[in-house]
């Protein structure tokens, strides 16, 4: 009897054994296919961007409705939110970075010289490229054509050469 009662409590220990590594198995399975839905879920910019404030933002595909024609993006891992988010701008920037980042911006305002040396602020121009090019606070290099994801438009670099007094 004590024979058949040691091996009958050594199967029930190897027994539980295997059900805790099956049970981690699942476990692991389970957060897996979690990240993996996290990853596929198309996320609202800005809405869903404010969840991971001060996190990485997950990869997977980001669409925007602030912009017209409507946006979308895809992030691979190591992207977050780059600062403040602002009524009219969003950006992020590289984890591992500083100096890789990529920003949006759909302005409502600008400031406009007044002549006396300050600024006023006026709508947002029907023509930036034109408004950037003839601000006499901007150095800009000579606008280019681009196209993102078929829509047609015109790229410019500025850069601040000097401020109002």
């Amino acid at each position: 009897m004590l024979l058949l009662g040691l091996p009958a409590c050594g199967g029930g220990s190897a027994q539980r054994e295997d059900q805790a590594v099956q049970n981690e198995k699942r476990s692991a399975q389970k957060r897996s296919a979690e990240k993996e839905k996290q990853e596929d879920k198309v996320h609202r910019i800005p809405e869903d961007t404010e969840t991971y404030e001060g996190e990485p933002l997950p990869a997977g595909r980001y669409v925007t409705e602030e912009f017209r024609p409507t946006m979308s993006f895809s992030l691979g891992k190591g992207w977050t939110r780059g600062g403040p988010e602002l009524r009219d701008a969003w950006d992020i920037r590289e984890v591992d970075n500083d100096g890789n980042w990529l920003g949006f911006l759909n302005a409502e305002e600008v400031y406009k010289p007044n002549g006396s040396g300050g600024l006023e602020v006026a709508p947002a121009p029907r023509d930036m490229i034109a408004w950037i090019r003839t601000n006499p606070f901007l150095d800009s290099e000579e606008p280019r054509p681009v196209s993102v994801g078929g829509e047609k438009g015109m790229q410019v670099d500025a850069i601040v050469v000097k401020a109002p007094q």
